[in-house]
């Protein structure tokens, strides 16, 4: 664990931990936080698609075609009441470009023992029970506020990285404040462009461009 890391992760699932991985190859410093005291034991994803060079480079392929297998076959039940049986993959021939032209199933939890496995090698690990609680950026870097099983703790880094899932707590303490001046901004050009005499309901224009403010900040 580096005291004062280039790099703060937080959420140590597939994404935080495959950006663990590069960054460990490479010799940049991060911690990798995650605020479960276990790793997670579900799937919500079964797929890797096949460009999965990635893993090859990451020297995990192999483990992973060991961890899981190929997809099973769809069947279509028909109006006769006989059924089909069809490839979900379109079987092309592997390439040098393409070397892994099939989809895998594998589920989540195993890719993700396998990515810690790899983490593990290269002398890093996750931090469980590490939950982000707050976080101030300025011209230089960041302020990471943890909770930690021994209490609070507070670290400075380059950079922090939101890997914590659809409910992020990075994204949404981010998005939050960048929501609330974009929409700031929208009232202002609302009140100037009505101001001018312009004949719209309010609301109409407005309501748009707030949600457009709302998506691009999701993105």
């Amino acid at each position: 664990m580096c005291a004062t890391p280039d790099v703060v992760i937080c959420g140590a699932g597939a994404t935080g931990l495959t950006l663990a991985i590069e960054l460990a190859r490479r010799g940049v410093s991060f911690r990798l936080l995650e605020q479960r005291e276990h790793p997670f034991n579900g799937s919500r994803g079964k797929g890797i698609q096949p460009r999965s060079q990635i893993f090859e480079d990451m020297g995990i392929v192999d483990r992973l075609f060991a961890a899981g297998g190929p997809y099973p076959r769809w069947r279509t039940y028909l109006a006769d009441g006989s059924s089909r049986d069809t490839d979900l993959a379109d079987g092309a021939a592997s390439t040098a470009a393409e070397p892994y032209r099939q989809p895998l199933m594998v589920p989540q939890f195993l890719t993700e023992a396998v990515l810690r496995e790899r983490l593990a090698e290269l002398g890093q690990r996750v931090e469980f029970g590490h939950a982000l609680t707050g976080f101030e950026q300025d011209a230089d870097g960041v302020t990471v506020r943890i909770a930690t099983p021994e209490g609070g703790q507070s670290v400075r880094a380059r950079y922090l990285v939101g890997a914590d899932g659809g409910r992020s707590f990075v994204r949404q303490r981010r998005c939050a404040s960048a929501f609330r001046a974009r929409r700031w901004a929208c009232g202002r050009w609302w009140r100037t462009w009505c101001s001018k005499g312009c004949r719209a309901r309010r609301g109409t224009t407005s309501t748009k461009m707030t949600w457009h403010a709302a998506s691009r900040c999701a993105r």
